[in-house]
């Protein structure tokens, strides 16, 4: 992110100028007409640098990806996360509360909307204070040695997702019953 900051900044600037000699000069004169273009094709130019550089960097993160050098987390294996039940309770137990969310309808009472929301919320986030703590506790074992670290990392991966898809849950909900809580 740090060697965006410059072209950023000297865009910035850039801008900063043309807006100023346009405020000074009132657009009156060619020459200042001439200076304005000419910062404009500069800004444009940042932005190409810009942009080239963000593509050299996507490129970049892909070729190490491909190359195996950046640390991604490893999809569930369903022979792993098949030892460790708790899991599956997880998915049936989201997948209700997933349908649950969708299921709700808004009223013409706003109080109606919000008392729904607060229940809903409430079992979405006793759902996810459970998966954490089981997610705490498998940590706590794969420090002790008790289950394996490639065993932990899948377990982590899957109650990661089950979490996401519990707060987009919540996220659908509260715009189709028009509540902003945030």
């Amino acid at each position: 992110m740090k060697m965006f900051n410059r072209p950023i900044r000297i865009a910035a600037i850039a801008s900063f100028a043309v807006a100023t000699t346009l405020f000074a000069a009132g657009c009156s004169s060619t020459q200042d007409q001439q200076r304005i273009e000419e910062l404009e094709q500069e800004v444009e130019d940042l932005k190409g640098q810009l942009d080239s550089n963000s593509s050299s960097q996507q490129s970049t993160n892909q070729q190490a990806t491909t190359q195996g050098t950046t640390a991604t987390p490893p999809a569930a294996d369903a022979t792993v996360t098949a030892n460790y039940p708790e899991i599956a309770d997880f998915e049936t137990r989201v997948a209700a509360l997933e349908e649950s969310c969708k299921a709700v309808t808004a009223s013409n009472d706003m109080q109606t909307n919000y008392q729904t929301y607060l229940s809903k919320k409430q079992e979405l986030d006793a759902l996810d204070d459970e998966m954490d703590r089981y997610d705490d506790q498998q940590e706590g074992a794969a420090r002790l040695g008790n289950i394996s670290y490639n065993d932990y990392t899948q377990i982590e991966t899957a109650i990661d997702r089950l979490s996401d898809r519990l707060e987009y849950a919540e996220d659908s909900m509260m715009f189709a019953l028009g509540i902003y809580d945030d």
